[in-house]
């Protein structure tokens, strides 16, 4: 069963969808990232094979894009905590990050990167034997928004 829940920010969105362990991520449109939290490795389906979730933990795993441009962002540091556990990892060149053996539980994420506007949401529900995909697209601080039509014509008329 997959489950799809959009939360809204100004600054951004989260987009979260929860799967099944194992279920296949063809048809997504992202794709997944399996290497070892902090891995300098690349995604390899070997990894995941050689880290199943034990009972009671589960997986986060996402991917960071620029809002505007779509494109992946590398260095992208993600942190997911709640009272008893904290996960930081970083996107790797594709953008992607893995987290497994999350202990299950509700969190709150952070996610900044130099140059962007933060994001933050809180009430991210890990369940055990699942995999929660938590993906960020962030804002450039250098984004502004046009000023109103009439303001652009009455600085043009005093250059």
């Amino acid at each position: 069963m997959i489950s799809k829940f959009y939360f809204s920010r100004t600054l951004g969105v989260i987009v979260l969808t929860t799967f099944a362990v194992g279920a296949s991520l063809s048809g997504v449109g992202l794709k997944p990232a399996l290497a070892a939290r902090k891995s300098k490795a690349k995604p390899t389906e070997a990894n995941a094979a050689a880290n199943p979730s034990p009972t009671g933990q589960g997986v986060l795993m996402g991917m960071a894009i620029d809002k505007i441009t779509k494109n992946p962002l590398s260095g992208v540091k993600m942190i997911f905590r709640n009272d008893a556990n904290k996960y930081e990892v970083t996107t790797n060149d594709q953008g992607e990050y893995n987290i497994p053996h999350v202990v299950a539980g509700s969190y709150f994420v952070e996610v900044t990167k130099p140059g962007y506007k933060r994001l933050a949401n809180k009430g991210l529900l890990v369940k055990a034997d699942k995999t929660l995909k938590v993906n960020a697209r962030l804002v450039s601080e250098s984004v502004q928004a046009a000023p109103p039509a009439a303001n652009n014509a009455a600085a043009a008329g005093k250059s």
